[in-house]
C-alpha cells in the first residue's frame, strides 16, 4: 500500500481497513463456526441471543437490522501486528499505527452507541468560500455541495467518499450520507452550532432539537489504540506488541484493549507531508 499527500494542516491523513472478512468469507453468518484452521473468528452467537460476543446488540436501536456490517475479529491468540514499511522522499519520518475495538470504534457503535458515543462535525457554509450549490436539481433527493458552477460542471466521480471529500456536502445536506453508506444516527439530523460547557470547543454538529447534545471528549468514540513507528527510506520490518499500544486521550477512556473485538486497522500521518509505503501486514504470535 502507498499513500501520499499534504500539506496536512489539521489532522493528517492515512488509510484504514475494516475486519469484515469472517462473515461471508470464512463463515456464512455470525452464528456459524469457522473452519478449525481459522483462529480469528469470534465464537458463534448462540440461538436466541440479543447481543454478540462483544456485548453489542444484534439489532439497531430502532429494532431493525443494521444497515452496515458490525463484524470484528478475535485476535486474542496473537501477540501483535507485523508489517514492512518505508517512507518516500517527500514524507515525514513517522507513521501512526492505529487499531480500534468495541470500546473505541465508531463503526461498531453505529446505531447502538453501546460503549462510546459518536459525533459528526458539519458545515452549513463552505470552508473554501465556494458557494453551497445544488448539484442534482432534477433528483428527488437533491444534494448541496461546496461547488462553484461558474468553473464548469461538477466532475463525474464514481467513488462516493472521494466525491464528498473533494466537494463536501453543505447547507441542508451537511448531515446526509451517500446511499452506499447510509448512517441513521445522523442522516436525519440538522447541522447546528454547539459550544461545550467547558467552552474549550465549539463548532457545528449534526444534532436536532430535543436530542442529547453532541458528546464531549470523555464520551466519544475513535480514540483508538496507537503506536508511532519511525520510517526510513529503506524497507524495515516492524513487529508491534499489542501491549505497547495506548490511547491518545481525545476520546472515551477504555478499560483495556479488547483483543476479542478488533474491527479496524489504520496507518496514518500527522500534520505535514505523507509519503508512506506499507506491505505484508499481518498479526503475529510467538506464543504456542
Amino acid at each position: 500500500m502507498h499513500f501520499r499527500g499534504g500539506l496536512f494542516r489539521k489532522w493528517g491523513g492515512g488509510e484504514s481497513h475494516a475486519f469484515t472478512d469472517p462473515v461471508g468469507r470464512y463463515r456464512l453468518t455470525p452464528s456459524d463456526t469457522c473452519a478449525p484452521d481459522v483462529d480469528f473468528c469470534p465464537p458463534p452467537i448462540p440461538a436466541g441471543a440479543t447481543v454478540d460476543t462483544a456485548g453489542l446488540p444484534l439489532k439497531g436501536r430502532t429494532g431493525d437490522d443494521y444497515l452496515q456490517s458490525h463484524d470484528f475479529v478475535d485476535v486474542s491468540n496473537y501477540d501483535g501486528i507485523a508489517f514492512w514499511a518505508r517512507r518516500g522522499p517527500e514524507g515525514y519520518d513517522r507513521v501512526l499505527v492505529i487499531v480500534t475495538d468495541k470500546f473505541t470504534s465508531s463503526r461498531l457503535a453505529r446505531e447502538n452507541e453501546t460503549y462510546c458515543r459518536r459525533v459528526r462535525e458539519c458545515h452549513t457554509t463552505c470552508l473554501n468560500d465556494a458557494p453551497c450549490t445544488i448539484t442534482n436539481a432534477n433528483s428527488t433527493m437533491p444534494v448541496y455541495r461546496c461547488f462553484d458552477p461558474k468553473e464548469g460542471p461538477l466532475p463525474s466521480i464514481s467513488t462516493d467518499s472521494l466525491l464528498d471529500l473533494m466537494y463536501p456536502r453543505c447547507g441542508v445536506s451537511a448531515c446526509t450520507s451517500p446511499n452506499s453508506y447510509l448512517d441513521p444516527d445522523f442522516d436525519s439530523k440538522t447541522c447546528r452550532p454547539y459550544t461545550f460547557p467547558a467552552a474549550d470547543e465549539s463548532g457545528e454538529y449534526c444534532w436536532s432539537e430535543g436530542d442529547l447534545p453532541p458528546p464531549d471528549r470523555d464520551s466519544r468514540c475513535q480514540d483508538g489504540w496507537q503506536r508511532t513507528v519511525e520510517l526510513t527510506p529503506d524497507w524495515k520490518f516492524h513487529a508491534l506488541p499489542f501491549e505497547d499500544f495506548a490511547q491518545v486521550g481525545f476520546g472515551k477512556r477504555a478499560p483495556y484493549m479488547d483483543l476479542k473485538s478488533l474491527d479496524t486497522i489504520a496507518f496514518g500521518s500527522t500534520m505535514g507531508w505523507a509519503d508512506v509505503y506499507i506491505d505484508n501486514v499481518t498479526f503475529y504470535r510467538r506464543k504456542k
